[in-house]
């Protein structure tokens, strides 16, 4: 079975003008609040509507280094150059993948995963 991808982008973006322009290193989590992690914390697994494994796994690869996120845990997401104004903001793009987990049991039917992404200075 060949695996979907599915290419997204966080942004994050200076809305205030600073008195003096600065930067300031940002740092960017994935968190699973509670979701079931294989693969060193790297992997979802996917549960169908009756939170049933249904034989899927999701990851989240950062499309810069074509490294997959290890989520709940905080990873550098690159400077933001802030200044009067308000013209700071940076684009970190990831692709979503989801592919068969090697020898479970594939369920077909709706299933659905949600993830809270938190971005933070460092």
């Amino acid at each position: 079975m060949v695996p979907r991808e599915v290419p997204f982008t966080v942004t994050a973006q200076q809305n205030v003008g600073t008195q003096i322009p600065f930067v300031a290193p940002l740092a960017i989590e994935f968190r699973t609040n509670g979701l079931t992690l294989a693969d060193a914390d790297s992997t979802v697994i996917l549960k169908n509507n009756k939170q049933e494994n249904n034989g899927f796994g999701l990851s989240v690869i950062d499309v810069d280094n074509d490294t997959p996120v290890k989520f709940n845990m905080k990873a550098d997401m690159g400077p933001i150059h802030l200044d009067n104004g308000a013209g700071g903001r940076i684009i970190k793009h990831y692709k979503a993948k989801v592919e068969a987990i090697p020898g479970a049991k594939i369920k077909t039917g709706d299933f659905s995963a949600a993830m809270t992404v938190i971005v933070t200075y460092n």
